[in-house]
């Protein structure tokens, strides 16, 4: 303020007033102080540097942040006019603070990091040791098309001005990517495959690790990490976490460097055969289930399969998720080691006792036993048993008359049933079962009541160009029969005869290994012809007796004569 508003608002004795001005101590311009945020107001920072004495600050050099009240700040007096205020400068401090910095790397060519605070007419200010300096596009870099350059990026630039008094500072982009091109080609040279390198991992994506080894950046796949495949990369390695590495690959021309880490640490399946004996005993954990089977992590890098027929004794499960899970601990027996293909065959089922070792005892020939139909193949039924034991259900075994092309034409799967044990299948493990021992064989019945001639009614059941397919029902029974097409009287296709027409036949032959009669029309035609014949002699015989007995007078011809006519009137009656 000046004197005489000091005095008019003070109402103190004008030389009171003058002495405590004279006397108050003022900052110096060029000083370096420190100050207190007291207020901020529009683009203003009001900031108090002691001695009564209060500085304005323009908003805009604390870049993209807005400071606190109370907070402490490095400023420099630009100008002390008294009474009149203070101006102050908060990028002249921090220019003057970094500026040992700046000329060091100034004189050195060093190149400096520093991050793009704004786009400006002609280029970019750039902060580097918290100093704003000034990146024209020529400088930048970022030519053509596609720009790469954004505010908040962070960038490699060299210090190409540096002048205090002005406080200037420009940078380049481009001859800081010249220079990094020289020392890329240069370190590029240097590196060769097979050559063991030291780096710090400088970036984690989902495939694996870009690690910074001396101004060139090298990938390790996450193939290459372990000799196992991690869940999450980030639970082998930590950004900026120093490691070593084998150089794979290097191309000069795509600036790509292939490395490895895994190939400096020992190979897990060089022991595996000492450590993992066949018959032993190994506990792991469950990481993958696939149709046909689990594959158990006995160790990092090194896993074997549980085949699903491996799980339990007798019938496998539908799928091996019935009985395992991702992540359970489980307990198996090493089947076979193979270090060169690096596979490892594991058996949960030969933890528990063997049911088979009793299947002698328990399912002895002639046997009675229930047990449910699981499966089908093409000859018959798979059927789970008591004690995890497997039956099997010849097609064949299934009906003495009746025969079927596949098993599901007579049975469902999911259905119980009772059995009668024929025999064991030691090689296969199968208990040999069947429906049809449960009753008697109908065959030795049905060939002493059909023997061949006998007359029967047989109902159509199917055709083909072959001959007919019929059935007969018998005493206890249904069996099927087949009439060939040369055995028809008909001059009709066989596909001509209607499903349900009964037809009279004579039995052609009984073939009970077959379970099949083989029937005649021709043959039941020619069996009732002679019939006829033998009835129409017989009459005969009974007329000439007759005239015999009576001693008639009319001539044996008349006789004759008279009765062919009788028979005939009955005939056509």
């Amino acid at each position: 303020m000046e004197l005489e508003m000091l005095k008019e608002i003070e109402e103190l004795p004008e030389d009171l007033l003058k002495e405590g001005v004279e006397t108050m101590q003022l900052p110096k311009e060029g000083e370096l102080v420190e100050g207190t945020v007291v207020k901020v107001e529009g683009d203003l920072v009001f900031i108090d540097i002691g001695g009564k004495s209060e500085g304005v600050v323009p908003l805009s050099e604390f870049g993209d942040r807005i400071p606190k009240i109370g907070e402490n700040v490095l400023v420099y007096v630009e100008k002390a006019e008294g009474t009149k205020g203070v101006k102050l400068s908060k990028y002249k401090a921090d220019f003057e603070k970094a500026w040992d910095k700046i000329w060091e790397a100034f004189q050195s060519g060093e190149l400096v990091e520093g991050r793009i605070t704004k786009r400006v007419k002609g280029g970019f200010m750039v902060n580097i040791f918290g100093v704003e300096a000034f990146m024209p596009r020529s400088l930048s870099g970022d030519v053509g098309r596609t720009r790469t350059l954004s505010v908040g990026k962070t960038v490699k630039v060299k210090i190409i001005k540096a002048d205090r008094q002005r406080k200037t500072i420009i940078v380049s982009r481009k001859d800081a990517l010249e220079e990094e091109e020289i020392a890329i080609k240069k370190r590029l040279a240097e590196l060769k495959p097979g050559m063991v390198v030291k780096g710090h991992v400088s970036g984690i994506i989902e495939h694996g690790i870009f690690v910074d080894i001396g101004g060139v950046e090298g990938f390790v796949h996450i193939s290459e990490l372990a000799w196992h495949r991690p869940k999450k990369i980030e639970d082998l390695v930590k950004l900026g976490q120093e490691i070593t590495a084998k150089v794979l690959d290097v191309d000069p021309e795509k600036k790509r460097i292939s490395l490895s880490v895994k190939q400096l640490l020992p190979h897990p399946w060089e022991s595996v055969a000492e450590k993992y004996p066949i018959g032993s005993k190994v506990k792991g954990t469950v990481k993958r289930i696939v149709d046909y089977g689990a594959f158990v992590e006995l160790e990092p890098g090194v896993e074997g399969l549980v085949h699903i027929s491996e799980m339990k004794w007798g019938r496998p499960p539908s799928h091996p998720s019935e009985m395992l899970e991702e992540g359970q601990e489980i307990e198996a027996v090493v089947l076979n080691v193979d270090v060169e293909r690096q596979r490892i065959s594991l058996g949960i089922k030969q933890t528990q006792p063997d049911p088979w070792t009793t299947v002698q005892e328990r399912y002895a020939p002639g046997t009675t036993v229930e047990g449910k139909i699981y499966d089908f193949d093409q000859y018959g039924a798979f059927v789970e048993l008591p004690d995890g034991l497997v039956g099997y259900l010849h097609v064949s075994n299934i009906s003495w008359t009746r025969k079927f092309r596949h098993p599901s034409e007579a049975l469902k799967k999911g259905k119980s049933m009772t059995f009668k044990v024929i025999g064991i299948d030691e090689k296969q493990r199968f208990v040999e079962l069947s429906l049809k021992h449960l009753t008697e064989n109908p065959w030795p019945k049905i060939q002493e009541q059909l023997a061949e001639g006998t007359a029967v009614t047989v109902k159509v059941k199917g055709a083909s160009e072959a001959g007919l397919i019929v059935t007969l029902k018998g005493d206890g029974y249904e069996i099927e029969g087949f009439i060939p097409r040369s055995q028809l009287v008909t001059r009709k296709r066989p596909t001509d005869y209607e499903v349900g027409t009964d037809l009279n036949v004579a039995v052609l032959s009984v073939e009970p290994n077959r379970k099949r009669i083989l029937f005649s029309e021709k043959l039941y035609d020619r069996m009732l012809r002679a019939q006829e014949r033998a009835e129409e002699k017989k009459e005969i015989e009974r007329v000439a007796r007759k005239m015999k007995k009576e001693k008639a007078v009319v001539t044996l011809g008349d006789i004759l004569k008279s009765e062919m006519e009788h028979l005939k009137k009955i005939k056509e009656e």
